[in-house]
This record gives structure tokens, C-alpha cells and sequence, in this order.
């Protein structure tokens, strides 16, 4: 079973959120705790999934509606890329009607486990909505995958440090942010010249928004990010392996204009993306957008579409692109059903999307994959034709089933870049390399629900038809039950996923959940991850030669002040 296994989650974790919302029993007991703290048992991240979409497949109306104008029905939502920082099990607790005065709360989750497993997720913000910040600071380790010896390069780390400040001057909202991120994977004795691979990554931006009469608004911001990798040296200190370094910094300012009037928004927005390669030979990046959108939204219909220009100075991909003119329509829309008092719903989109190629995004989902500036300032833009469905058809009040597929082609040559698992890897590094790729995928999702009472249930089955990208399994299944208590204090889940694609260990990856809220503000967790392996002390391979962390077994406190 290969990375994708954390991705298999999306389906099932998406049913469970649905069908909390939606069990009346639930619903009651949550207003019976409304004047308590209650810290939910686990904030789900979700970090991709088998349609392996990318961001352009579900249109970016951000700059046309506010942050919930575009949720007009319930729709399988297309996932996004992984993240390299993990979340630890963090949830925001709700304020008790003493606490109605304060507004600058505490919140944290710290646990350690075995094999030499430690998290640890602490924040401090304000809720108030006219001054909000918030200061957070993460880290994450372990060492000693299937009880390998420690120091032996088995191990993974993740550090974050973040805060953000919003403010008002006049009409205008000002919001600034920045982030210092630090992961680093050993590389499993795979290198004669590395004992694992180190990235740093620091973010800044500034966001404006200034508001107009008759709907109309200005916005504005800078976003920069500086980024750097290398070897920690295991072997002579004096060599240096090839393409395992590699630095820039880039930067994307951003301006749109938007109107919105009673059911109709449109917007106007452009951008410009930078960046600078350290090293000679590699060419700077340079790419501007220029796009238009705009959306028509009724109480049981909405059509949008939108249409830009791409420019890339010096070309991109095999073709040496310079100019592409991306576009996209689409339809949703939301019906009653006979066989349930809650609605069904049904989305189509397609269009032609191109996106600059993120290059530590590759690095995220990728951690022993070597992206070589070279390749990156070569092949700068991602092209497709796409077109997607998606459905949600409920039956009752217990029963939900949803399904989505998604095509996609490569076009003007501007192909994905990818590792190269079936290639050699890099003699002296011991990582894998990258390549751009053309592709022709057809992936789909089926997810299956049934929540009553404390009780919520799920199965899904994610497939990829056609090219399956690399570190996706081609078929996937997962099916997962969870259980809450009448209070609340008391909360189960169990999952359990299996990969059938050709070099499977046919292993299931079970994972375990309990937790007890001790008081209103003090939770117990209880997580076992990856059961089986953990208990045979097994490895799971990632991509041969590497190994995952095959199995944690964790004891954590939540805690909210």
C-alpha cells in the first residue's frame, strides 16, 4: 500500500461530517452541551484523494463571492494536494456563557507514543471579529518506523511556526500573515552520503480589502515565499550529491475587482507569479493571469463560467507554450426526492484550466522525490482539457450516497510533473527523480453512508481507470464506523483500508480512535494507527526501497483555556 492510503480517508471522512450534521439525534444532544465546553474528538484534515485533482478542477470564484457564497448545495467536494506539515488531532472548543466576555483564548493537543512518537499543537488567538490574531506553534517526530533502531534514518520530523493579524483602517480590512515551516525525513540508510533529507519553507503576505457602495469591492495582496532543501551528511561532509540542494524565492502579487448584486457576482482579477532559482543555467520564472468570472446563483440553481489569458514569457513544456487561454463552465443544482426529505444534488464542469506548477507542493506530497530547479524552470505551467460530475443522492434520513468522476488530458504539452518510481534513483542522494509527464486520467469516487443516532457508518471505493499518477494506488477501498456517546464525552471510530493495485501487500491499514472528555475542557485520545503492521512489527512500504511509519500507538490530551 503506497502513500495514498492517507488520501483514502477523504471519502469516508466527508460521509461522517455530512451525516453529523444531518442525524436529528445528534443534533439534539448537541443542544442539550450548548452551555458546556465541548472539544470535539478530531478536526479532520483532509489531504487529497483518488481523483488526484488538481486545484484548477473546481473553479476559483474567490475573488467574484465571499468565502461562503459558492456552497449552494452539498456536493463531493474535489480534493486538494497533501500537505508536509502534519495536523495533529486539534478541535476549537465553544465558549460557555460565563466565558461570554473573554476573547483571546488557549488551545492545545500534546501526546507521545510509541515507536518514540511525539506531537504537540498549541495556540494562542482571539475571537474577536473586528481585531483577530492567532500565534501557533506545532511540532511533530518519531523515530524508529516497525521498531527500527533509532538514529538509523527511520524517522520524520515537522516543525511549524505561524501567526496571523487581521485589522481594520477606514473601510478598508487589512489581514497580514506569516509562516516558518521545517520537515525532514530520513532517508532510511538509502544514501552513502545522507542520513535524510531537510526542507525549510517561510511564507509572508499582506491581503487588502476595501469595500464600495452598490456591491462593489476592491481587493489586493502580496504573497512571498522563500524556500530551501538539503542533505543532512551522513558519509564524507565534502561531497555533495546530485540535485539533492536546491533553493528560491518567489513572489505573486494579486489585484481583483468584484460586483455583487442580488443573485448575480462577477469579478475581474489579475496576477503575476515570480520566482528565482538559485544556481547557474536555471532560468527565472516569470507568468501572468488575467481572468474573468462569474456566477448566477438561484436558490436551487447556480451557473458560472469563466474566462483568461495565461502568459509565460520564455514558454513552458515540451511545446514551449507562451500563451494559453484557459476557460470553464458549470452547472449545479439541488432537487427534492420522494424517498427523503432531504435533497438531492447534481454538478457538471469542464473547461480548459492551466495552473503555474507548484513547486513546494510537489516537494510536500513527494518527500523522497529530488524536483530539480532545472526541470521546474523548464516545464512551468500544468495544462488540461477537464470535465467532472458529481452527485449526492440521500435516502431517508439515515442513508447517503455520493459519486463524482473527473477526466482529464494533458494539453499543449504542459504536463504534470511527477516522480519517476520506476526509474533509478540518484546514485549518491539516494532519492528519486522527477519528469514532466503527458497524461490521460479517468478517476472516480464511490462513497456509500448511513448514520442513526450515535452511530455513523461509511464505505467508499476510489478507482483510477486510465493513467494513474505516481504514489496512487490504482483501486482502493475503505470502509470506517464511528460511535458518540449521548454527552458527547465518550467518542470510538475504527477504519480500516486496502489497496488492490499490482505490488500491494493485501495488509489492511486498520486505525483506532477513542477519546473521553474528562471535564469541560480537558479531553483524553487514545489512536492507533496502522494496527496490523504495528503489532507484527511489519513495514509498509511507501515506494520501494522506502518504508512508512508502519504503525503508532498514541495517548494525548486536548486541553482549551
Amino acid at each position: 500500500m503506497k502513500k495514498s492510503a492517507g488520501r483514502r480517508a477523504y471519502g469516508a471522512a466527508a460521509a461522517f461530517v455530512f451525516l453529523c450534521a444531518l442525524t436529528p439525534t445528534a443534533a439534539q444532544q448537541s443542544g442539550a452541551a450548548a452551555d458546556t465546553v465541548v472539544l470535539p474528538e478530531v478536526t479532520t484534515v483532509i489531504s487529497g484523494g483518488a481523483l488526484s485533482a488538481d486545484p484548477g478542477s473546481v473553479p476559483d470564484f474567490s475573488a467574484a463571492l465571499p468565502a461562503d457564497a459558492a456552497q449552494t448545495g452539498v456536493f463531493p467536494v474535489l480534493p486538494a494536494a497533501a500537505v508536509s506539515v502534519p495536523e495533529a488531532d486539534s478541535g476549537s472548543g465553544s465558549v460557555s456563557g460565563s466565558d461570554a466576555e473573554r476573547d483571546v483564548y488557549m488551545e492545545g493537543f500534546v501526546g507521545f507514543g510509541m515507536p518514540a512518537f511525539f506531537t504537540g499543537d498549541f495556540s494562542v488567538y482571539r475571537a474577536d471579529s473586528e481585531h483577530p490574531f492567532e500565534i501557533r506553534f506545532m511540532h511533530e517526530s518519531m523515530d524508529g518506523y516497525a521498531f527500527k533502531s533509532p538514529g538509523d534514518g527511520f524517522s520524520d520530523t515537522a516543525t511549524l511556526l505561524s501567526s496571523s493579524k487581521t485589522f481594520s483602517a477606514g473601510s478598508a480590512v487589512w489581514t497580514a500573515a506569516g509562516s516558518y515551516r521545517l520537515t525532514s525525513a530520513g532517508l532510511q540508510g538509502q544514501s552513502d552520503l545522507f542520513s535524510d533529507i531537510t526542507r525549510q519553507t517561510a511564507l509572508a503576505s499582506v491581503e487588502v480589502g476595501v469595500p464600495f457602495a452598490k456591491g462593489f469591492r476592491f481587493d489586493s495582496s502580496v504573497h512571498a515565499e522563500w524556500f530551501n532543501r538539503y542533505g543532512g551528511s551522513a558519509g564524507s561532509a565534502g561531497q555533495s550529491a546530485e540535485k539533492t540542494a536546491a533553493s528560491f524565492v518567489s513572489a505573486r502579487p494579486e489585484i481583483a475587482a468584484r460586483w455583487e448584486g442580488d443573485s448575480i457576482r462577477a469579478a475581474v482579477s489579475g496576477n503575476w507569479d515570480f520566482a528565482l532559482y538559485a544556481g547557474s543555467g536555471v532560468r527565472p520564472v516569470n507568468r501572468g493571469e488575467l481572468t474573468l468570472s462569474g456566477i448566477w446563483a438561484g436558490p436551487s440553481l447556480s451557473v458560472w463560467a469563466n474566462a483568461g489569458v495565461v502568459g509565460i514569457p520564455g514558454g513552458s513544456g515540451a511545446d514551449g507554450t507562451s500563451l494559453v487561454a484557459p476557460f470553464s463552465a458549470g452547472v449545479s443544482a439541488e432537487f427534492g426526492v420522494p424517498f427523503s426529505e432531504l435533497p438531492a444534488s447534481v454538478r457538471v464542469h469542464g473547461g480548459l484550466d492551466s495552473r503555474a506548477i507548484d513547486f513546494t507542493g510537489l516537494e510536500a506530497v513527494a518527500p523522497f522525490t529530488c524536483f530539480a530547479p532545472e526541470l521546474l524552470s523548464l516545464n512551468r505551467e500544468q495544462t488540461d482539457w477537464f470535465a467532472s460530475a458529481a452527485a449526492s443522492v440521500p435516502a431517508g434520513s439515515v442513508f447517503l450516497l455520493e459519486g463524482s468522476a473527473e477526466f482529464r488530458k494533458t494539453a499543449f504539452g504542459n504536463g504534470m510533473i511527477e516522480s519517476r518510481y520506476d526509474s533509478p534513483r540518484y546514485l549518491n542522494s539516494g532519492l528519486f527523480s522527477a519528469a514532466a509527464a503527458d497524461r490521460t486520467a479517468l478517476a472516480t469516487v464511490l462513497n456509500v453512508s448511513a448514520g442513526t443516532g450515535p452511530v455513523l457508518i461509511s464505505a467508499a471505493w476510489n478507482a483510477e481507470w486510465l493513467d494513474v499518477p505516481a504514489g496512487t494506488d490504482a483501486h482502493a477501498i475503505e470502509a470506517a464506523a464511528g460511535y458518540t456517546s449521548g454527552s458527547g464525552a465518550w467518542t470510538a471510530h475504527v477504519s480500516v483500508s486496502e489497496a488492490l493495485s499490482a505490488g500491494a501487500d493485501f495488509v489492511p491499514d486498520v486505525g483506532i480512535r477513542a477519546s473521553y472528555q474528562v471535564t469541560d475542557a480537558v479531553r483524553l485520545v487514545f489512536k492507533v494507527t496502522d494496527a496490523v503492521k504495528l503489532c507484527t512489527g511489519k513495514t509498509r512500504v511507501y515506494e520501494a526501497p522506502f518504508v512508512s511509519r508502519s504503525g503508532t500507538a498514541s495517548f494525548a490530551v486536548r486541553f482549551f483555556f
